[in-house]
């Protein structure tokens, strides 16, 4: 079998396993680490695999919504971020744009966040970056006066719970001293009790 053939082969199964399960990706995740696989191990075939990631990240060749974004979480082509930023420029007079500008910062967000958003849904991506390494890193970015970034290092300690222990002490301060949004001192009474097991109402 080709390349070209094990990976339509792939894509294809990825999208019986997502339609066989009703949106449990878990039957996915193994078919999604072959393509990864597959796509490192030929490197010389990149070309092919950035047109078949671009067509399916514009929905001009279908795939599961998560396909895209577990690739590129890792493979980081630019390429496919731009084809989807342009698809959805093109698509912002028409009634499939709301539906494509949730697609379109699903895919973004693997490309940005600093733990990525949706790596507690996949095995592969958990053992990655949900990790008691990263909380040193969380814990600082708690301080930034970007709320996407505080929501970001709130939610990933929260994935993370009790090993994140070192982060308590700052999760407390910004629970104190926080004046933004209300929905992040929210957030971080949740990541307060996942990690401490505590109600919030004890800091």
């Amino acid at each position: 079998m080709s390349v070209e053939d094990e990976f339509e082969a792939l894509r294809l199964a990825v999208i019986r396993a997502d339609d066989e399960h009703l949106g449990d990706v878990r039957p996915m995740e193994p078919l999604l680490v072959q393509i990864l696989g597959l796509v490192r191990n030929h490197p010389a075939k990149q070309k092919f695999f950035e047109e078949q990631f671009v067509r399916m990240a514009t929905w001009d060749l279908l795939s599961p919504p998560e396909l895209v974004p577990f690739c590129m979480r890792e493979l980081r082509w630019p390429e496919v971020l731009r084809a989807v930023r342009e698809r959805f420029d093109l698509l912002r007079s028409t009634n499939s744009h709301a539906r494509y500008m949730n697609y379109c910062s699903h895919v973004t967000r693997a490309y940005t966040d600093f733990v990525w958003e949706d790596a507690g849904m996949w095995d592969y991506y958990r053992a990655k970056e949900l990790v008691p390494s990263v909380v040193p890193a969380l814990a600082e970015r708690l301080v930034s006066d970007r709320p996407d970034v505080v929501f970001n290092a709130l939610f990933a300690l929260e994935e993370i719970g009790p090993p994140a222990t070192y982060a308590v002490p700052a999760i407390e301060k910004f629970i104190r001293t926080w004046s933004g949004q209300e929905n992040l001192r929210s957030r971080a009474r949740l990541a307060f009790n996942a990690i401490t097991g505590k109600e919030a109402s004890a800091v």
